[in-house]
Order: structure tokens, then C-alpha cells, then sequence
């Protein structure tokens, strides 16, 4: 009989709670917001007009800093963020992986470098059957010249090779990436590793 008796209390407990979580997602709004202290200066007294404000106003915070940033700098941390993700991009790739990488540079290079880089990748005689991976981080980027349509950048970058055995060789290595500005948009024109 006890067996019986704790079933019953059981499930009557379990309904309780089921019915009071259906009770709280469903239909329990509180309303009972701790009431916002008027701070602002200006009056909330009934206007002569007969009219009642419908919210307080509360004064705005003062705005940061708004100082514009000079186009200068803008163009110089545009120019250095394409050098570096292209860098990285350029510099990270897989013997067995297909032509998806030149897509992927499409964004970053000049139509007449996206070809040259395209025959050359054609020309590559890789082994594909023993796999070989190459990831390249860019750790620090020097502005050798920078113009008004023209920029050239020193990427430094750190590559980490990956056999197929799963070692790994890491290497520090310098890109020359030559940027080109064109429709306002900086485009690699030419990269080279040193």
C-alpha cells in the first residue's frame, strides 16, 4: 500500500511543477517594475497647456571621442589589413586541395596578377599521393611605400608545414605584397616571398 500511496504523491507533485513551469512561461507577466527615478532637470509638473508628459527625459550620455579619422590613416589599415589576409590566404594550401584557393584570392588580387598566378599554379608538379598542407599566419606588417594609388607592404609570416605523417615544420618567411588601388578598393598587383 505504501507503494501505491508514494506513486500517487509522486505524480502529484510532478503535475504541480508541470502545471506551475506551464503557468510561468505562458502566463505570468510581471508587472511590477521598481519604478525609474526621474533625474532630469526638467520639470514634470502639469504644463499650463493642460498637457501631461507621457515620459520622462533623461539626458543622453556625452558621446566618446568623435573625432573623424583622417582618410590617410583609414587607406593605411585597409591597405595593411588585405596585405595580411592575403598573405595568410596566399601562403596557406594543400597539394590534394583543387582550385578553390585562386577563387578565393579573387576578392583580394587584380584581374592580369589572378591570371598570372593561375598559369603558374597549372605549372606546379605536386605529388599527390603523399599528402602536404601549408598554413601561414601573418605576424607583423611594414609599409615600405605608401602612395596615393600605390602601396608596398612587408608581410612577416609564420608557415607551418604539415606532412603526412602529421609533423609539423614551422618557418618564419617575408612576403612583398605590391597593392594597386583601383575604383578606390586596394587589389594586390604582384607578391613575392623573400
Amino acid at each position: 500500500m505504501n507503494k501505491k500511496l508514494l506513486g500517487i504523491i509522486l505524480i502529484g507533485i510532478s503535475l504541480l511543477i508541470g502545471l506551475a513551469l506551464i503557468y510561468f512561461i505562458f502566463f505570468y507577466h510581471p508587472t511590477d517594475k521598481e519604478p525609474v527615478e526621474n533625474t532630469s532637470p526638467i520639470s514634470t509638473s502639469t504644463p499650463a497647456t493642460g498637457t501631461i508628459p507621457t515620459q520622462p527625459v533623461i539626458p543622453l550620455p556625452k558621446p566618446k571621442d568623435t573625432t573623424p579619422v583622417a582618410s590617410s590613416e583609414l587607406s593605411e589599415e585597409s591597405a595593411r589589413q588585405l596585405a595580411s589576409s592575403f598573405a595568410e590566404l596566399y601562403g596557406s594550401y594543400s597539394n590534394q586541395a583543387t582550385g578553390d584557393r585562386l577563387k578565393d584570392l579573387e576578392f583580394y588580387v587584380t584581374r592580369d596578377y589572378l591570371s598570372r598566378i593561375t598559369k603558374a599554379s597549372r605549372n606546379l608538379n605536386d605529388n599527390y599521393t603523399v599528402y602536404s598542407g601549408h598554413k601561414t599566419r601573418a605576424i607583423a606588417t611594414q609599409i615600405l611605400i605608401m602612395e596615393d594609388s600605390r602601396a608596398v607592404l612587408m608581410i612577416t609570416t609564420l608557415r607551418t608545414e604539415t606532412s603526412a605523417d602529421g609533423t609539423e615544420k614551422s618557418v618564419s618567411q617575408d612576403i612583398k605584397v605590391e597593392l594597386v588601388k583601383q575604383a578606390s578598393v586596394w587589389r594586390v598587383g604582384n607578391a613575392v616571398w623573400q
